[in-house]
């Protein structure tokens, strides 16, 4: 089981090693993940820092901290809201319920709510172990098991200007390194001896395991680029199991990838949808199609938006391109209220279209792919507040003859091979109004047929 945090894509957990992900983070305040940990006592328990720290035009900002006892079923939200950017959290490795937040708080301008905070009680309360002033706060967090009471932190001096270019100067005479010996309950500035000249930036830390805390590690930015390089893929994070460094799992831009054979291979970024997306664009080229919205857009940040047609496009920071489809009766509900009949909401232009026997080599099963709209003709109708009984839809055709009926009380028989017929009712409620979708999916082909013979001849709906 892997955990990992998109910079605005919430927080994911695999199962299978990688071969497939679930986001665990939808619902909650902010999906902008600093900093995702695992208690060593118990994995049952996850700890999250919100708000990236990585430094950008567009960064994203966080909510506090919040914590699962179940694995990432669900969350319990424990404050420090103002903190906005958490880049490191420590758990105790003898008990889940104590931790410490390394904060870096605003990136636009001063607060008070930075720096380092320390809880004894699950983060029911916290205190600020570490604070140097309203422009500084902590980056990072280091320490290894068997000296729990040994930690190393940053802090870093940071400020964002809106008005300046992307690379803008990231350094501050606050940055530096603190150490503590009491399990991060009081801490001291670490001498400089070894170090760069300042004024120094972002330090990342890493405590080698086996020698008691004597050697530790930091990659240190510095006004002139330090001495650390990178090329190819944006990668960030890198894991290694202590007990077995076979097993290893990366983050990228791209997303997270897990390996268990040395990097000999790796399992594929390509199943997780939490791509950055930034402006969007649209044509009258058709057919076009996405994945549809159905109400379930993930918390997350956007970016663009656009309104094609009867349609709403939506370019998200992190959890890729969502699409509302047919907003139709949101339009004639926005005209104004439901009063006394029924109303049968224009539907859209249905499409015969002939599929493509150009048979490309399929994705594997378990990579994710965007859903199409239903098959067939969507009819959408709304009924005024306190109606009662029976609903029905038919469909005429151009002589009045009677084509398809829809209704409340139909039974839906058990499909037969080698055709079946699905007909889905479902229920919401938008503006103390109902709202029905009825759809068919399928072999219906000779309704679609008939519909487009017909100029879709939809005739009324009743509502005794």
């Amino acid at each position: 089981m892997f955990y990992f945090g998109g910079a605005d894509g919430g927080v994911w957990r695999t199962d299978d090693a990688g071969s497939t992900w679930r986001p665990l983070f939808d619902r909650e305040g902010s999906a902008s993940i600093g900093a995702p940990a695992i208690a060593p006592s118990d994995p049952s328990v996850v700890w999250v820092g919100t708000g990236q720290i990585h430094q950008r035009w567009d960064i994203v900002d966080g909510d506090g901290v919040y914590r699962s006892t179940d694995g990432g079923e669900s969350w319990t939200h424990l404050g420090l809201e103002e903190t906005k950017h958490i880049g490191a959290l420590w758990v105790d490795p003898r008990s889940a319920d104590t931790a410490v937040v390394a904060a870096l708080g605003h990136v636009f301008g001063p607060n008070e709510e930075r720096g380092l905070f320390r809880t004894d009680d699950g983060g029911r309360t916290w205190t600020r172990v570490l604070y140097l002033d309203p422009d500084t706060g902590a980056a990072d967090l280091a320490g290894t098991p068997e000296l729990p009471d040994g930690l190393f932190a940053s802090l870093w001096q940071v400020r964002r200007h809106p008005w300046l270019e992307y690379s803008q100067p990231t350094v501050g005479p606050g940055s530096g390194i603190y150490k503590s010996l009491d399990g991060g309950r009081s801490w001291a500035a670490v001498p400089g001896s070894g170090l760069p000249e300042g004024p120094l930036g972002r330090i990342e830390l890493a405590v080698a395991p086996g020698n008691e805390a004597r050697r530790v590690w930091a990659a240190v930015q510095t006004a002139d680029g330090g001495g650390l390089y990178r090329g190819g893929d944006d990668y960030h994070p890198l894991w290694i199991d202590p007990r077995d460094p076979r097993r290893m799992i990366a983050g990228a831009d791209q997303g997270a990838v897990v390996m268990w054979n040395g990097g000999e291979s790796w399992t594929s970024w390509y199943n997780q949808p939490t791509g950055q997306f930034y402006r969007l664009a649209v044509d009258d080229r058709f057919p076009y199609h996405w994945r549809t919205l159905q109400l379930d857009l993930p918390t997350t940040g956007i970016n663009d938006l656009l309104v094609h047609d009867d349609d709403v496009i939506v370019a998200t920071q992190g959890r890729a391109i969502w699409v509302l489809d047919e907003v139709a009766p949101l339009r004639r509900l926005a005209a104004g209220p439901v009063a006394g009949e029924p109303v049968l909401v224009p539907p859209g232009t249905a499409w015969r279209l002939r599929f493509d026997q150009n048979r490309d080599t399929p994705l594997p099963p378990e990579e994710p792919r965007g859903e199409n709209p239903p098959v067939g003709a969507v009819l959408d109708y709304i009924l005024p507040e306190g109606a009662g009984g029976e609903v029905t839809i038919e469909v005429l055709d151009s002589g009045g003859a009677l084509v398809r009926r829809f209704g409340s009380d139909d039974v839906s028989a058990p499909p037969t091979a080698p055709q079946r017929e699905v007909l889905s009712l479902s229920e919401e409620r938008l503006r103390a109004e109902a709202r029905w979708t009825a759809f068919e999916d399928g072999t219906l082909r000779d309704l679609r047929q008939r519909l487009e013979r017909a100029g879709l001849g939809l005739a009324r709906t009743t509502s005794p």
